[in-house]
Order: structure tokens, then sequence, then C-alpha cells
């Protein structure tokens, strides 16, 4: 007999859910292989009224986010095998998709956590030298090569480049402060080594334009 109540229906089918658990997995699995384009086509036949009031309920209803969350977890620590695999194969399917949307993904989150991966940096640096120190060696070696330069005679090349660029401009090109003066590449090393000790590739600025520049967070 079916409920009228319908809070006893949701009881029902949970009660049947957690009962039938690996049937009902099993049968899901099934209708994947079978359609896999099932999902796609019930999300645009229903799936965006379906999903606002979804997303309504969770942002409004903590006990239902807590139960949802909850469920998440003991599902996928009940189906960790099964998830490993399906991630390896539609990793391998996608490679390419995946790379390009991590790249704009990294960009985004890039942007809204500057300063937490400053700090972080600055953290993984103190404690670890020694890496930081082997990471400057082969960035300068790798960018020696072009100019036929060994590690030493490059930076030394950059330190010159960075006095010529101090004594022509003497100030801050943007802001004309006289404070904390660095030597930035107009057109930056990485797109241009060849360029890397052209005065006319060199302008002077001060920290805080520098960093704004890179598109860093400003200094205090």
């Amino acid at each position: 007999m079916p409920y009228k109540d319908p809070e006893k229906k949701r009881e029902a089918a949970t009660r049947y859910r957690k009962k039938n658990h690996d049937t009902i997995l099993e049968k899901q699995r099934g209708v994947s292989k079978e359609n896999p384009n099932y999902q796609k086509e019930q999300r645009e036949k229903n799936g965006e009224q379906w999903n606002k009031n979804r997303r309504e309920k969770y942002a409004d209803d903590e006990e239902y986010r807590k139960g949802l969350l909850e469920k998440g977890k003991t599902w996928r620590e009940n189906n960790s095998e099964w998830i490993s695999e399906y991630n390896k194969e539609y990793g391998q399917k996608n490679k390419i998709v995946i790379q390009e949307y991590m790249k704009e993904y990294g960009k985004r989150w890039y942007q809204l956590n500057k300063k937490k991966i400053k700090l972080q940096k600055k953290i993984y640096h103190k404690n670890n030298p020694d890496i930081l120190l082997k990471a400057q060696i082969k960035y300068l070696e790798k960018n020696a090569v072009p100019f036929n330069l060994n590690k030493k005679e490059y930076k030394r090349a950059l330190m010159a480049w960075t006095r010529v660029i101090n004594k022509r401009d003497k100030v801050c090109q943007v802001c004309g402060s006289d404070e904390k003066l660095e030597a930035h590449h107009i057109l930056h090393r990485a797109g241009f080594l060849l360029l890397s000790f052209s005065e006319q590739n060199g302008i002077l600025l001060c920290k805080n334009c520098h960093n704004e520049t890179h598109g860093n967070n400003l200094t205090e």
C-alpha cells in the first residue's frame, strides 16, 4: 500500500536503499554502461530546475547539508576502488580536456588565493633553503645557455644590467618614488630571453609598482 504521508514515504525509500545498496549500485552502473548519455539527457530534460531547488535547499537547510555531505563521504568510502578505476579510465580518455580545464582552473584559483600562496611559498623556502638553491641554480643554468655563459657569468651579467637601469632611471618611472627600487624587464625573460640584457627592455620601478606590473598584490 503506497504511503500517503510524504515523510513516511521518504523514510521507507531510505530503508529500501540501505537494505539494497549493492543491488541498486550495480543496476546504476549497468544503466550507465548501456546508456552513457543517460545522465546528460536527464540533466538537459529537467535538471536545471531540480538543481536550482537542491542548491537553494543546500544553502538554507543546515541539517540537509550535513546529511548530504555525510552520505557523500560514506559512499566514497564504500566505493573507493570503483572511484579510483573510473577516474583512471576517465583521465586516460580525456587527457587533453582535463589539461585545458586545469590551466583555466589554476589561473582562477591563483587569483583567489594569491596571499595564501605567497605565504606558503615564503614558509616553504625558509624551511627548505637547499631545494630553493637547487631551483635557482637550475634556472640560471637554463637561461645562460643561449648566451654561451655559465650560471655565474649569467648572474653577474644580470646584476650589471640591473645597475645600468638603476643608474639611468634613478627613480620609479611610474610613481617617482626613490625607495625599494627594482629593475623590471618590460618584455619578460620567460618569453623574450634574448632581450635579458637589453637596456631598452629595462625600466626602474619601486617594489609596489613592480608587484602591480606582475599582477601581484601591492605591498604595504
